[in-house]
C-alpha cells in the first residue's frame, strides 16, 4: 500500500538467530502493523491538505489561512477526524492480516493433504497408530473421569461423610462396622459439627399386581436423607418427618430406572397405589437420573445394600430396632457444618460413644471413623483405574515416539524438496510451519477416527465392566471428555511435529542438493537418535508387559484357589417370601420343604437344597462363636459367618465333609451344628471337634460334622470362620434354592427350577438366578476386567514398538545400501551383515528392557496391593517378558536385514 515504510533486507543469519528473529517478529507484529497503518493515513492526509492548500493559495489566500481552511474542511475536530481515520485504517489492516493468515493456513492444509495423499502407506500407518492411541486414551480417561475425578451428583459432596463404628475388641477382624440404630439416634442429637445425619438400611420389597412378582432392591432411609444429599425428586416429593414413624410409612420414592422399567415413564404414577409385600403403598416421588445411592458395600464393608437401589421407603424405626445393643446394620451419612472439620465431628461423636461404653459395660470401647463419601464410594477402584490411566499414557508415549520417528524419516526423504524451497527464498519458519501443519492434519484425522473408535469401545467397556465398579452407569462420551480428546489430539500433533519442524528449518540447500536426492539419515547423530527412539519404545513396552504379566500370574493363581464347592452342574435361584404370607419361621420352612421336593422331582435334577446364602456372595449373619465351657464375653468371641442350610446342602453344592455327617431328620429333636475346618482349628486346635458342644450366637448345640473350608466373599479372601445351622431353626425370608443337574447347568435347567417354584407358590418372587460357575466367575470379574484392559494396551504397545523397531532399522539400512554393497564386494558374508544389523537394533532394545524393568521395580509399591500370590519382582514374569521382547526385536531387525542382503552387489553400488 501507498506510504508503507520500506524495511532494509538483511541476509539470513544462523538458524538460531533466524528463529529468534521470527519469535520477536510474532510478538511485534501487531504494533508494527498499527504503526504502518497510521503512517499511511498521515501521509494520505498530508497529501490532501497540501493539495487543498495549494489550490487556495492559487486563489489568493495566504499560506497560513489556506492551511487552516484546508484542515477545517475535514470537520469540527481535526484530532477526532485523524483518530477516526486511524481506527478505520487499523481495523481494515487487521482484517486483511487475518484474511492473509487464514488463506495461508488453508493453503498449508491443502498442500499437506495433497502430500499425504501421495504417501498412502505413511498416512495410513500414522492415522491408524494415532487412532488407536488417542481412542484408547479417550476411553480410559472417560472411565477415570466419571468414576474417580468427577464429584458425586449431590450438593456440596465434599461435605458428606460416612460414619462407621470401631470396636477395639473386633478391630483385628473388622476394622470398621456399620452403625447401630440407637447410636445413630444419639449422634443426631449431639453432633453440632454436623448439619444433619441420615441412616440407610437394607429392606425387602416384592412388587406384585403387575404380572409375576418381582423383588426390587429396596432401602429404608430416614426422612431427611434427600435434603441431606441435596437431592430433589424429579417428580413428586420426598418424605415428610411424620412419615418416618411406624404406621405412617406406607409411602415410597422410586428411582428413575425403576420408574422407566416398571412404570413406563408414566408421570401419573405419582399418587398411585401399588402393592409391595402384599401391602398397599403410595408412590410419592421419582428421583432424577443417576442420583441413586450406590449399592452393595460401596458405602462401607458389611453394609450389604442391594446391588441396585430401586426403591426408597421411610426408615420408621421400631422399638425393637431402636433398642440399645441392637444390630449394627445401618449406613449413617452426615453433612459437616460450614467451617467444621472431620476431627471436630469425630471428637463429638466419640464423646457420645464414651457414654455407650459406660452404659453397656464389659470393657467395650466405641469410637468412630468418618470417611468422605467420595473416597468411600470410589475406594479401591481408584488405584486400578489410575494404573490403567498410567498404562494408556505409556501407550500414547510409544505412539508419539513411533510417529516422531516416521515423521523424521519422511522429512529426511524430503530434504531435496526443502532445499529447493530454501533456494527459492523460503524461510526456516515457513518450512517449520509446513511440517507442523502436516502433523496437525494427521493428528486431527487420527483423533477423529479415535473418537469414533472410543464411542464403540466405551460401550463395550461399560458392558464388560464388573457390577462392583462404582458409578459405571455414569460413564459416557460427553462434552468434557470430547474437549480433552481434542486437546490431547492437538498436543500429540504438536509433540510429533517439533523435531521434524526443527529438522526442516535446519535444511542447508548446498548439502541437500549436492546429495543428489539421497537421504541424509546416515550420520552419527541420526544413528544415536534412532537408538534413543528404540530404547524409549522398548522401555515403555517393557513396563506395560511386566505389569500385564504380573496381573496374569495373579489371575491364574486366583483361579487355582479351591473355592470349597463343586461348580459344575449347579444352579441357584433366590426366592423372596412375603412376610405377610410367611410371617414365622415354621411357615417359611414349610415352603422350603415343598420347594425342595418339587425341584428334586424335576427331570434332570439330581439333588436340591436350600440355604440362607451362597458361598462367595458376601458375609451374612456374623456373630461370635465359642466352646460351651468358655465364659468369655460375647464381644470377645471369634466371629463367624452363619449359614442356615437344609440336609442335602453339602451334597448339592459339592462341599466335602472332612469328618462327621450332614444334617438329617433325627436332628429336628436336638441341637446340631456343622462347622468349617477353620472354625474347628480355631476353637479346638489339635483335637477333634466332633461331639463337642459350642455356642454360636444365640444358638448352642453339638458339633456333628466338620466341612471343608469355603470362601465367603472372594477367592482371594481365605480363612473365614463358617458355622452351618439347620434351616428349620431359622428359615430365612430371602433364601436360595440350589439344584444339582445331571447335565451341564444352563438356561434350560434354570427355567425348569423356576417353573417348579412357581407351582409351589406363584406369589413368591424369584429375583435372581445363576449357575454356581457364574458365581465363581463373578468374584474374579474385577481382576479379569483389569487384566483384559492392561493386556490390550500391552499388546498394542508391543505391536507399535515392533513396527517402530522395524521402521528404524529399515530406514537405517536404506541410507546404508552403498556401505552394505561395499562390504559385500570386499568379501563380507551375509551372516556378518545380519549380525551387524542385529547388534545395531538389539543393543538399544536391551537398554530399553533394563530401563523398563527398573521402572517396574521402582513402582512396585503401587502394584503390590493389587497382586495375589506373586511379587512385583517375580523372576518368571521378568524372564518371560525379556524373552518375548527379545524374540520380537530380533524378528523386527532380521526382516529388513534379510531384505537388504538379498539384493545383488551391483544393484547396491549402482547409486555410486
Amino acid at each position: 500500500p501507498r506510504g508503507t515504510p520500506t524495511r532494509p533486507m538483511t541476509p539470513p543469519g544462523p538458524f538460531t538467530e533466524r528463529v529468534a528473529n521470527g519469535v520477536r517478529r510474532v510478538f511485534r507484529l501487531a504494533v508494527r502493523r498499527a504503526a504502518w497503518t497510521e503512517a499511511d493515513v498521515d501521509e494520505e492526509l498530508r497529501f490532501h491538505i497540501a493539495m487543498r492548500t495549494d489550490d487556495l493559495v492559487a486563489r489568493g489566500w495566504s499560506a497560513v489561512d489556506a492551511e487552516a481552511e484546508a484542515r477545517a474542511r475535514f470537520g469540527p475536530s481535526w484530532d477526532a477526524a485523524v483518530k477516526g481515520l486511524h481506527q478505520s485504517g487499523r481495523t481494515r489492516e487487521e482484517q486483511l492480516a487475518m484474511r492473509e493468515r487464514i488463506q495461508g493456513l488453508l493453503y498449508d492444509v491443502r498442500y499437506s493433504l495433497r502430500a499425504l495423499r501421495h504417501a498412502p502407506r505413511y498416512t495410513a500407518a500414522a492415522v491408524l497408530t494415532l487412532a488407536l492411541g488417542l481412542g484408547a486414551s479417550t476411553v480410559v480417561f472417560s472411565l477415570v473421569d466419571h468414576i474417580v475425578l468427577r464429584p458425586l451428583p449431590y450438593r456440596a459432596p465434599e461435605q458428606l461423610v460416612v460414619v462407621r463404628e470401631v470396636f477395639s475388641e473386633l478391630q483385628s477382624v473388622y476394622p470398621t462396622m456399620p452403625a447401630n440404630a440407637s447410636h445413630f439416634l444419639e449422634w443426631r442429637r449431639a453432633c453440632s459439627a454436623c448439619t444433619g445425619l441420615a441412616a440407610v438400611v437394607r429392606s425387602t420389597a416384592t412388587l406384585s399386581g403387575t404380572g409375576d412378582p418381582q423383588q426390587l432392591g429396596a432401602v429404608r432411609v430416614s426422612a431427611n436423607l434427600f435434603p441431606l444429599l441435596g437431592v430433589s425428586p424429579a417428580l413428586g416429593r420426598g418424605f415428610r418427618d411424620e412419615e418416618d414413624s411406624p404406621g405412617r410409612n406406607d409411602v415410597v420414592v422410586l428411582s428413575d430406572a425403576t420408574w422407566k422399567r416398571h412404570f413406563g415413564e408414566d408421570p401419573s404414577v405419582i399418587g398411585r397405589t401399588i402393592t409391595l409385600n402384599n401391602r398397599s403403598v403410595e408412590v410419592i416421588g421419582v428421583l432424577p437420573p443417576l442420583v441413586d445411592l450406590p449399592g452393595r458395600d460401596a458405602l462401607g464393608a458389611l453394609a450389604s445394600l442391594p446391588g441396585e437401589v430401586e426403591l426408597y421407603q421411610p426408615l420408621a424405626l421400631t422399638q425393637e430396632e431402636a433398642r440399645r445393643g441392637g444390630s449394627f446394620d445401618y449406613v449413617v451419612l452426615a453433612r459437616l457444618a460450614p467451617g467444621a472439620t472431620l476431627d471436630q465431628a469425630r471428637a463429638q461423636l466419640d464423646a457420645v460413644g464414651q457414654t455407650f461404653a459406660a452404659r453397656e459395660g464389659g470393657g467395650i470401647t466405641f469410637s468412630t471413623v468418618l470417611v468422605p463419601v467420595q473416597s468411600q464410594i470410589v475406594g479401591e477402584a481408584s488405584r486400578p483405574l489410575l494404573l490403567l490411566l498410567a498404562a494408556v499414557a505409556a501407550l500414547l508415549l510409544i505412539v508419539c515416539v513411533n510417529l516422531v520417528n516416521l515423521s523424521l524419516a519422511r522429512g529426511a526423504g524430503k530434504q531435496r524438496e526443502f532445499a529447493v524451497r530454501v533456494a527459492l527464498g523460503a524461510s526456516a519458519g515457513r518450512l517449520a510451519r509446513l511440517a507442523i501443519v502436516e502433523s496437525l492434519v494427521l493428528a486431527c484425522a487420527g483423533g477423529a477416527l479415535g473418537v469414533m473408535l472410543s464411542h464403540w469401545g466405551l460401550r463395550a467397556l461399560v458392558a464388560l465392566a464388573p457390577v462392583t465398579l462404582p458409578r459405571v452407569a455414569e460413564v459416557r462420551l460427553d462434552a468434557r471428555v470430547f474437549g480433552v480428546a481434542v486437546l490431547l489430539t492437538l498436543v500429540v500433533g504438536l509433540l510429533v511435529a517439533v523435531l521434524p519442524a526443527l529438522g526442516a528449518g535446519r535444511t542447508h540447500p548446498g548439502e541437500a542438493l549436492k546429495a543428489g536426492g539421497r537421504t541424509m539419515t546416515g550420520s552419527r547423530a541420526a544413528g544415536r537418535r534412532r537408538s534413543l527412539f528404540i530404547t524409549l519404545q522398548v522401555a515403555f513396552s517393557t513396563l506395560l508387559l511386566v505389569g500385564t504379566g504380573l496381573f496374569l500370574s495373579s489371575f491364574v493363581r486366583v483361579l487355582n484357589v479351591d473355592p470349597g464347592v463343586d461348580t459344575e452342574h449347579v444352579v441357584a435361584l433366590n426366592v423372596a417370601l412375603p412376610r405377610t404370607t410367611y410371617p414365622s419361621g415354621d411357615n417359611r420352612w414349610a415352603f422350603y420343604e415343598r420347594a425342595i421336593t418339587a425341584v428334586a422331582a424335576v427331570p434332570g435334577i439330581a439333588n436340591a437344597a436350600v440355604a440362607s446364602a451362597l458361598p462367595l456372595e458376601g458375609e451374612t449373619w456374623i456373630d461370635g462363636v465359642a466352646r460351651a465351657e468358655d465364659a468369655e464375653s460375647s464381644r470377645e468371641r471369634p466371629l463367624a459367618n452363619f449359614r442356615f442350610v437344609s440336609a442335602d446342602y453339602f451334597t448339592t453344592v459339592g462341599t466335602k465333609l472332612r469328618s462327621g455327617r450332614a444334617f438329617d431328620a433325627t436332628d429336628r429333636a436336638r441341637e446340631a451344628i456343622i462347622i468349617s475346618e477353620h472354625t474347628a482349628t480355631t476353637l479346638w486346635p489339635g483335637t477333634s471337634a466332633l461331639g463337642k458342644r459350642m455356642v454360636a450366637g444365640r444358638f448352642s448345640g453339638e458339633v456333628i460334622g466338620v466341612a471343608a473350608n469355603v470362601n465367603t466373599t472372594s477367592l482371594e479372601q481365605t480363612g473365614n470362620l463358617v458355622v452351618y445351622l439347620p434351616a428349620w431353626m431359622s428359615a430365612p425370608s430371602q433364601g436360595v434354592v440350589i439344584a444339582r443337574t445331571t447335565s451341564p447347568a444352563g438356561a434350560a435347567a434354570i427355567s425348569a427350577v423356576r417353573a417348579a417354584l412357581r407351582r409351589v407358590d406363584p406369589t413368591v418372587a424369584v429375583p435372581k438366578s445363576r449357575t454356581l460357575a457364574q458365581v465363581v466367575s463373578a468374584t474374579v470379574a474385577a481382576r479379569r476386567f483389569q487384566l483384559a484392559l492392561l493386556g490390550l494396551f500391552a499388546v498394542l504397545a508391543l505391536v507399535t514398538a515392533s513396527i517402530g523397531i522395524y521402521g528404524v532399522i529399515a530406514q537405517s539400512l536404506a541410507s546404508r545400501r552403498n556401505e552394505i554393497g561395499v562390504r559385500m564386494a570386499l568379501g563380507a558374508q551375509r551372516a556378518r551383515i545380519h549380525w551387524l544389523v542385529l547388534r545395531e537394533g538389539l543393543v538399544p532394545v536391551a537398554i530399553g528392557m533394563m530401563l523398563g524393568m527398573g521402572a517396574s521395580l521402582a513402582t512396585s509399591r503401587v502394584m503390590t496391593s493389587m497382586l495375589y500370590g506373586v511379587t512385583p519382582s517375580d523372576p518368571g514374569t521378568l524372564a518371560g517378558v525379556g524373552v518375548l521382547l527379545g524374540v520380537v526385536a530380533a524378528v523386527a531387525c532380521g526382516i529388513p536385514a534379510w531384505r537388504a542382503t538379498r539384493a545383488d552387489v551391483p544393484e547396491l553400488l549402482r547409486a555410486e
